[in-house]
């Protein structure tokens, strides 16, 4: 048999690595800079940079050199490491996911970073970085099983059919229907609690200068009003310009039962993954797209286009900027119907019948969860007793605002869920102000559990949690179903499940 052909990344990988490590390391790059210009550092700042900067040079021309792959006997082949050597082996038929990406970088020299997600994990299974343009489209189209490799991007995308493309106008009412706000605030804290002695200083001096500005005292509460109206307003301008740079150039097409996604104003990402491969179609839409008729759009899968809770931060922040399982970033209501019968022949997100939870799930919801009631009520009591000046006294409106809390989620959750059997999907609604619809093939289930608390024994109640093979959101619970039709239900699923086997050969 003909040996495997190793060939190695493009050699300008190598500026791709001392770019990545610099932007991993920029904290302690920019502290060293800021010693080096005040010279509180000492004689020893410019030789510790320097030090850091030959590592950094040294480690990518060292993976440059060690790293190599090879597309051979239905494989992809990668071995890598210079001390322990190490070669991976993936099955082509077993690839969920291709993925490639263009960073700022990227563009710049004309590289692209592939990709490769199995149903082993979320996270990508293999990375080649980087590739020229040329070799990443001839990589990505062998490793798809495509017989005719075009060498063109042009050529490939004028035989793909385009499902959805996103307006300006989306584009806009996909930012301004969200808010940046606790993002903003997320990322200050970040910030402060690197550097803590900033914090007290920066809050006192915005707040100072706001107080000046609107002519208002400290303790003044329309200057906090308008503190707070600011600050919504600047996080909903970070949402439309968070929209506009991720998002943009939205199109979503298909050839040969193969989806590709491609977006992207700095970072363009494209995807491609196999129709077959989908486990779950998802829509959300919070009130406001609700009221403007239009929705998310997102799809699931094994790999799941990118990265979950359990991956590194690198990974997390790309799949964050990329939208993970994203399909359309706001639609109207009308097209994604259309937009789901492409994927699944005979789903709908609206079923001619629905059914409900029984009327004593709203009451054991309701019961469920009060005995945290008295120990928040003791613990508000025992910090306002240790409280010399009574400060702590505004800490009652919490158990005072539990009451009506606790009944509006329990009524959300029982009487605004709807779910459907046609007997090949399940289809599930849930949520009020933030609604979510899932369509579920039976074909696609790998696990049913069935459970029961104390207090859902007492009501003749069960949950019902319905698994598919994807590592996100890739399930659904059902709570506080009827005991016994839940148990007849649960054995239908697996029976269902079991039969459509045949359709998924590769277990997914």
């Amino acid at each position: 048999m003909r040996p495997p052909i190793y060939q190695r990344l493009h050699p300008l990988t190598i500026l791709v690595e001392i770019w990545r490590a610099v932007g991993r390391f920029v904290f302690i790059i920019a502290l060293f800079i800021f010693y080096a210009v005040t010279g509180r550092g000492g004689d020893t700042t410019e030789l510790i940079f320097g030090g850091i900067g030959v590592l950094v040079a040294l480690g990518a021309i060292v993976r440059y050199y060690t790293f190599e792959y090879a597309i051979h006997d239905g494989k992809l082949m990668i071995r890598e490491g210079l001390i322990t050597r190490k070669q991976r082996t993936i099955p082509l038929d077993r690839i969920q996911n291709i993925n490639l990406r263009r960073d700022i970088p990227h563009r710049v020299l004309g590289l692209v970073d592939l990709e490769i997600e199995t149903p082993g994990g979320a996270k990508a299974e293999a990375t080649l970085s980087a590739l020229s343009e040329s070799q990443a489209l001839v990589v990505k189209q062998r490793l798809s099983g495509a017989t005719q490799v075009a060498l063109s991007p042009y050529l490939e995308r004028r035989r793909e059919e385009v499902i959805y493309a996103i307006t300006p106008r989306e584009l806009f009412l996909a930012g301004a229907t969200e808010n940046r706000l606790f993002a903003i605030l997320a990322t200050l804290f970040g910030v402060f609690a690197v550097a803590p002695q900033v914090q007290e200083q920066l809050i006192r001096d915005t707040i100072r200068e706001a107080g000046r500005v609107a002519g208002r005292g400290p303790a003044d509460a329309v200057l906090w009003v308008g503190i707070a109206l600011v600050a919504l307003l600047v996080g909903w301008i970070a949402a439309i310009i968070q929209s506009f740079v991720a998002h943009y150039g939205f199109e979503l097409t298909m050839h040969e039962g193969r989806l590709r996604r491609h977006f992207g104003l700095l970072s363009q990402v494209e995807n491609v993954v196999p129709i077959r491969r989908i486990q779950v179609f998802r829509t959300t839409q919070n009130f406001i797209q609700a009221a403007l008729g239009m929705m998310k759009v997102y799809v699931e899968t094994a790999g799941s286009f990118g990265a979950d809770a359990d991956s590194s931060q690198r990974e997390q922040q790309s799949a964050s900027r990329h939208g993970k399982s994203l399909l359309a970033p706001l639609t109207r209501d009308s097209a994604v119907g259309p937009m789901l019968r492409r994927i699944f022949p005979h789903g709908s997100l609206e079923p001619a019948e629905w059914s409900s939870l029984p009327s004593r799930a709203l009451t054991c919801a309701l019961l469920a969860g009060w005995w945290l009631l008295p120990a928040v009520v003791a613990g508000v009591w025992w910090i306002n007793t240790q409280s010399e000046s009574g400060r702590a006294v505004w800490l009652w409106l919490v158990p005072a605002l539990w009451i009506p809390i606790k009944a509006w989620s329990a009524y959300v959750a029982t009487r605004r869920l709807k779910f459907h059997d046609d007997g090949e999907f399940l289809v599930v609604r849930s949520g009020f102000l933030f609604q979510t619809r899932m369509v579920i093939p039976f074909e696609k289930v790998q696990l049913v559990q069935l459970t029961q608390s104390p207090l859902e024994r007492r009501f003749g109640l069960a949950d019902l949690r319905v698994m598919t093979g994807a590592t996100t959101h890739g399930s659904v619970a059902l709570a506080r179903l009827d005991a016994k039709q839940a148990a007849e239900w649960a054995e239908s699923i697996h029976r269902r499940s079991a039969e459509s086997a045949w359709k998924n050969p590769d277990g997914f």
